[in-house]
């Protein structure tokens, strides 16, 4: 469960073996509930390579399924629910299946056989906006209503932009970027060390 203010949410991982895609034989399947937008950032090939998910040479594959739950919806969702997302992903252990003389997916009893999901890298969220000239992070919902222009923006481990939305109410969006890619890059290095 993640809390930033007063929004809230939790995410949660299942798994289940499934037949592999026949135009994508190697790579198993990502599913996030929630939003477009998210599953776009999770399932992109600079995240996570799906190839991981692979089962005995791709005759079967992992199907992972991440859903986000929001339990107080009050303002930054989209910050909220990519840090539930990715405490859940790095928590997450694969365990070790192997196919029978049937072609059946047989699991491993063996817990310390299960392995962990490799993320290419960390993805963090800030959401923020201008009000009177003056930056505001951390929105909240009554705030994202008040800002002149709000943005979110996304970037991974490395400080590369991997997501921007910019909704403009009144005046430029810009002076609002150039700050919070800042802010966002010192929250980076903060949860290098919680993830």
């Amino acid at each position: 469960m993640v809390r930033a203010g007063r929004s809230t949410a939790v995410a949660g991982i299942k798994l289940e073996v499934s037949h592999p895609d026949p135009e994508t034989p190697e790579e198993g399947f990502f599913n996030v509930q929630l939003t477009e937008r998210l599953r776009d950032l999770l399932t992109a090939p600079e995240f996570c390579d799906l190839g991981q998910l692979s089962i005995a040479g791709g005759k079967a594959v992992w199907a992972l399924y991440l859903d986000i739950y929001v339990i107080d919806d009050d303002g930054s969702l989209l910050d909220v629910c990519l840090l539930a997302a990715l405490a859940a992903l790095r928590a997450l252990r694969l365990p070790k299946v192997e196919m029978n003389k049937e072609g059946s997916v047989v699991l491993s009893e063996d817990s310390s056989e299960e392995r962990p999901l490799h993320l290419k890298t960390l993805l963090c969220a800030l959401t923020a906006g201008q009000l009177d000239g003056k930056l505001l992070v951390d929105l909240t919902s009554e705030e994202e209503g008040l800002v002149d222009s709000k943005v979110e923006l996304v970037v991974d481990a490395e400080g590369n932009i991997q997501g921007l939305t910019g909704l403009m109410h009144r005046g430029p969006a810009k002076a609002v970027c150039d700050g919070v890619a800042s802010l966002l890059r010192q929250r980076l290095e903060r949860l290098r060390g919680t993830l």
